[in-house]
């Protein structure tokens, strides 16, 4: 009787500030979504973990999130680009050559060379200032909360078709004139549903006459 082995899949993760803004995204498999941490509590110097150990300096945890998963290596890279290329800001490390990221690290290395007494009282307010985490994301077992995975399907053309009302060649043209965000796994086109509902919102202000926000275009 041959052995059942479960199938690969691999992951995308995100990780972010205790306020959820996200600074890296990544892909991987099995436990690679802890290497950081890991890494960053090895004295690693890169910009990524330079940020995980200022936010342990204040106290805070890292919040870790898987946000999307597939047997398919290929589609998660490809789902990787897009969430680096719509979460690209000056807090993201994975962006070369970031003056922000840059600057906060002098910042966390100046403070570290003048060490200061922390007052109890001001840790304490800084603990109670972290957001808590939507209640159905969480698992606590005793102290530690575990950030359970947010696994989200991409739509394909078909499907983002039925939320436009209009056929599958209309969402692809939209997607090459890059109207909407898409990318592409071999010869399919996929898509974030956050992103077609993006979409259809600023096509409604559009028509009530108001100016949509930027990078609703």
């Amino acid at each position: 009787m041959s052995e059942i082995v479960a199938p690969q899949t691999y992951y995308v993760y995100t990780l972010a500030y205790p306020d959820g803004k996200i600074f890296y995204v990544g892909k991987g498999a099995q436990g690679r979504i802890a290497d950081h941490e890991r890494e960053a509590s090895k004295g690693c110097k890169c910009r990524k973990c330079h940020v995980i150990r200022e936010i342990w300096a204040r106290g805070k945890p890292v919040q870790k999130r898987i946000v999307y998963e597939t047997l398919d290596e290929s589609e998660a890279f490809g789902h990787e680009r897009m969430l680096i290329d719509l979460y690209a800001s000056s807090l993201l490390v994975n962006i070369r050559h970031n003056s922000y990221i840059e600057e906060e690290i002098q910042k966390i290395e100046q403070q570290a060379e003048t060490p200061q007494v922390e007052k109890p009282e001001k840790r304490e307010q800084e603990l109670s200032e972290v957001p808590p985490l939507p209640p159905e994301n969480v698992e606590a077992i005793g102290s530690v909360r575990f950030i359970k995975p947010q696994i989200t399907e991409p739509l394909d053309s078909e499907q983002a078709a039925r939320m436009l009302g209009v056929k599958p060649r209309t969402v692809i043209n939209l997607a090459k004139q890059g109207k909407i965000p898409a990318f592409r796994v071999g010869d399919l086109w996929k898509f974030l549903r956050s992103d077609i509902q993006a979409y259809i919102d600023a096509q409604r202000k559009q028509t009530k006459g108001e100016k949509p926000e930027e990078g609703e275009k």
